[in-house]
């Protein structure tokens, strides 16, 4: 996982409010010193109240001096106001050592680090990860938010993300094995209802969450409702965690597997689905949920979970909308790159 976009909404006084949007990364908020990765961790901070939340997407134009911002929001709209001076952070911190390094498809590494006793986590949230003096660093700074893709019951945390050429992620590429790093969180509450069957949808590294979801619940007996989990990678090489969820499907009758591939070459052998996420795909493997694509009297409608890069996430709840989906069924998460 990778940062998000977030707008919030203040009232700096009495009848004035203003909005303003900063990646997650930045620390001063319309001129309010606030330490955030989402909406959902700012609800968390003590120093400010939030008022109301609203969890819709929408596009953001912002405007500051000499320029002009637009952005997809990822996690909703707060209006907020200063309750009190700032206070240490209430969700747990702590520093552990990187114990494990692997390439888990092309240009996508897993990190691994120790798990302290009594730390625990919800499959579906992240982490903030800081690098202490790192060998470089850049504006971004050394912290940033990742999924965990570990699950609950195994015994470390494990965070999964495409390999770029920031300095953050080059350090944690040549940092040594020990080396500490800061950890704090969990944060988030993506989470897939236990009451009401789920319709996955998710390409690249969106994954990762899912990733914790499916292990969890294969140590449990399997998903409780159907899970259609529809997965969509360029080419079978790139896909992480592919065969692991391939098998993992195998022994829960009611996760549907489906993974896609848009762009397979010739060296690569496929025999699954080779199409985009679209209506046509998803007429073919809804049976057993009901929905507005595919209708089955008796069952109770699912909800609709999107993750992925910020255009496909768009692009997938326009479809979901466009067919008739509606907008309180859908969840997304947008994951960027740095």
């Amino acid at each position: 996982m990778a940062r998000r976009a977030t707008r919030l909404e203040w009232s700096a006084a009495p009848g004035r409010t203003k909005t303003c949007a900063r990646r997650a990364t930045d620390t001063n908020l319309c001129g309010i010193h606030v330490s955030f990765t989402d909406v959902r961790r700012f609800i968390h901070t003590p120093r400010i109240r939030l008022q109301s939340l609203d969890l819709h997407r929408r596009e953001a134009a912002v405007e500051r001096p000499n320029e002009v911002w637009t952005m997809s929001v990822a996690i909703g709209v707060a209006k907020a106001v200063v309750s009190q001076p700032p206070q240490a952070a209430t969700w747990p911190v702590f520093e552990t050592p990187l114990v494990r390094r692997e390439l888990v498809a092309a240009g996508t590494m897993s990190f691994t680090f120790a798990k302290p006793q009594g730390w625990s986590f919800r499959a579906g949230q992240f982490v903030d990860i800081t690098l202490i003096a790192p060998p470089m660093t850049d504006a971004e700074g050394d912290t940033r938010g990742f999924s965990i893709s570990s699950a609950p019951v195994e015994d470390v945390i494990t965070i999964t993300t495409r390999l770029r050429p920031s300095a953050f992620k080059r350090s944690l590429q040549m940092i040594p094995l020990a080396t500490m790093v800061k950890i704090e969180g969990p944060f988030g509450d993506l989470a897939i209802d236990p009451a009401r069957p789920a319709v996955v949808l998710t390409g690249g590294i969106g994954i990762t969450p899912f990733r914790s979801m499916v292990v969890e619940a294969s140590r449990d007996g399997g998903f409780a409702q159907r899970v259609v989990l529809v997965y969509s990678n360029r080419r079978p090489s790139e896909a992480p965690f592919l065969a692991e969820l391939q098998q993992l499907a195998q022994s829960d009758p009611n996760l549907v597997f489906v993974p896609t591939m848009t762009d397979v070459d010739t060296s690569e052998e496929w025999s699954g689905e080779r199409s985009r996420i679209d209506v046509s795909l998803l007429r073919g493997h809804l049976q057993g949920v009901s929905s507005a694509i595919y209708f089955l009297d008796g069952q109770p409608e699912p909800i609709y979970y999107l993750t992925g890069p910020p255009g496909l996430v768009r692009a997938l709840r326009t479809m979901l909308v466009d067919v008739g989906i509606a907008d309180q069924d859908i969840r997304t998460e947008e994951f960027t790159g740095y």
